[in-house]
């Protein structure tokens, strides 16, 4: 498909085949059905740390931590749309996805 768009999929859930996931995959099926480019990754299958608030990435824009989050904000530049799906605790967004924020 020439106009074929890569499309990342992020769900935050720790739950993989949880309601989450089941809507982040009904969500992105027209798309793939149409042939463009998906990817998903599953938040809580990556290793992403707390941050530790020494503010390093101030100064260098690049977090010391050794983690996965540097490759998902990767794919997230890379991607030509985002679809999000992620539970919601206590009235709140789950501390994985406010890390995808820092």
């Amino acid at each position: 498909m020439i106009n074929s768009k890569k499309i990342l999929g992020i769900c935050v859930s720790n739950r993989k085949n949880g309601n989450s996931s089941i809507i982040l995959n009904e969500l992105l099926r027209p798309a793939k059905e149409a042939g463009h480019e998906i990817e998903v990754l599953y938040l809580g299958a990556l290793k992403i740390l707390p941050c530790r608030g020494c503010f390093a990435c101030s100064n260098s824009h690049n977090c010391v931590l050794k983690d996965d989050l540097n490759m998902v904000k990767e794919k997230i530049e890379m991607a030509d749309a985002i679809a999000l799906a992620s539970p919601c605790y206590y009235l709140s967004a789950p501390s994985t996805l406010k890390a995808l924020s820092a």
